[in-house]
C-alpha cells in the first residue's frame, strides 16, 4: 500500500499544480488543456486514495499482479 500513498501523494501535487494553471492560463486554448490535464490527474489521484483508503475493489490475476 506504500507505493499507493506515493502515487496518490505525486498525482495530488499534480491536480493542484494543475489547478493553478487553470487559474492563470491568459487563452481559451491552454485554459481547456490544463483543465483537462487537472481532469485526468485528479482521476487518478482518486482511483488511488481509494486502494489506499481500502474502499476499491482490487482484482488480482492468476500471477498475483493487479
Amino acid at each position: 500500500m506504500r507505493v499507493y500513498q506515493y502515487s496518490e501523494a505525486a498525482f495530488f501535487t499534480a491536480m493542484v499544480l494543475n489547478m493553478l494553471s487553470v487559474f492563470y492560463e491568459e487563452t481559451q486554448d491552454k485554459r481547456q488543456l490544463a483543465l483537462l490535464s487537472m481532469l485526468i490527474k485528479g482521476l487518478s489521484w482518486h482511483c488511488d486514495y481509494l486502494i489506499v483508503t481500502g474502499k476499491a475493489v482490487v482484482v488480482y490475476d492468476a500471477y498475483g499482479a493487479l
